[in-house]
């Protein structure tokens, strides 16, 4: 089987897989609050089947269109950005405005969109054939305001998990890139020092800080999260109790068909049910680590799927250390399996992307133009 086809099998896997634990975490909740057990599982097959539409269309056309949409794709990200935060236009859920809602029954997640966004312009901008890395100004500066610009715009929500997300990939990118090596410890300074800033200045986030260091003395103001996941994983052993068998999904575990899905799969399928899943995320990294090899001679190709292949790591890496209380409390969703319609979509287009680039033939020359708006 060919890579893009391996690639999708895995992927159809874990969402197939996404949307059977979400109806089972889900289901008595779902129906003591929305009146009918599959209202979380229905929304996600919806977005799951869209999804399916887009990575067909992405097969289909052709890659030229992709890469040129690299600035539209980036400045309707900042308008969206901007949208979210305006009063009575950003759909306001816990206290954030993450959301824009279309229609009246689509909800769209700008932080998102701005992760598709941020990777199609920094492959392009990184590829071009006068672009250079080692020049501190004009190589390394604009990339990062870039990505500054649109992190700053999405801890405005507050979001500081997916802004995370986007500085990470972009100095990973960097680095790869080539960036020397004083200017990458002096940017992972940097970045730890506004990091500082970010949770200090935010009285939630130190709550959440302290709640991971002391979870049981901090028990009522956010150890409880933690605590509960790690009665889920005690709970679930080597086998697990069964599927649809959790106990901590019934209102113990917050968000448990969501941001803290992975402990309810520990639960119901034990720990060889949750080293399937990690094994799983490994194999379509390495996939995707492989994509980018076969086009170590066109820079725009290698850099965009590689970039694809550490968010997609890094997130379900996140999301996972947070379930386990490796990480503070974050609101970071597991890749194609968490509940979440914008997040499903965007990681089922990037997988869509990374399928194309597995099917095109490996070029004997970086032919990427200098512009990036081309």
């Amino acid at each position: 089987m060919t890579y893009r086809g391996q690639i999708l099998v895995c992927v159809a896997f874990m969402v197939l897989f996404g949307i059977m634990i979400i109806f089972t975490s889900s289901a008595v909740m779902a129906g003591d609050r929305f009146g009918s057990i599959y209202f979380f599982a229905k929304k996600q097959a919806v977005a799951a089947t869209l999804g399916l539409v887009l990575i067909g269309l992405i097969q289909i056309v052709p890659f030229k269109f992709i890469e040129r949409c690299n600035l539209f794709l980036l400045v309707l990200s900042l308008v969206l950005l901007v949208m979210v935060l305006i009063p009575g236009v950003g759909v306001k859920v816990k206290g954030a405005y993450r959301w824009l809602r279309f229609f009246g029954i689509m909800n769209l997640q700008p932080s998102e969109v701005a992760k598709v966004s941020i990777l199609l312009f920094l492959a392009k901008n990184m590829s071009r054939n006068t672009y250079d890395v080692r020049n501190f100004y004009f190589g390394v500066i604009p990339n990062v305001l870039v990505s500054l610009l649109l992190a700053g715009l999405i801890i405005c929500q507050p979001d500081l998990g997916s802004a995370f997300m986007i500085v990470s990939v972009t100095f990973v990118l960097l680095y790869v890139s080539g960036i020397p090596k004083w200017q990458v410890f002096s940017s992972i300074g940097l970045g730890l020092a506004a990091l500082t800033v970010a949770v200090v200045a935010a009285p939630y986030r130190m709550k959440r800080l302290t709640a991971f260091l002391r979870p049981w003395e901090e028990y009522s103001q956010g150890g409880f999260q933690i605590i509960q996941s790690w009665m889920a994983f005690k709970n679930g052993g080597l086998w697990g109790l069964g599927l649809g068998e959790s106990r901590q999904k019934l209102f113990f575990l917050p968000e448990a068909h969501s941001d803290f899905i992975f402990p309810v799969i520990a639960e119901e399928l034990g720990f060889f049910g949750v080293l399937f899943v990690i094994l799983a995320f490994c194999y379509l990294c390495l996939l995707g680590f492989r994509v980018a090899s076969l086009h170590k001679n066109n820079n725009y190709y290698k850099y965009l799927a590689f970039g694809i292949t550490v968010l997609i790591a890094i997130q379900a890496l996140i999301n996972i250390a947070v379930s386990t209380g490796t990480m503070p409390t974050k609101g970071i969703s597991l890749p194609f399996i968490s509940s979440g319609g914008s997040s499903l979509l965007i990681f089922m287009v990037l997988a869509g992307i990374l399928m194309k680039l597995a099917s095109l033939k490996i070029r004997e020359t970086n032919k990427t133009t200098d512009s990036i708006f081309t």
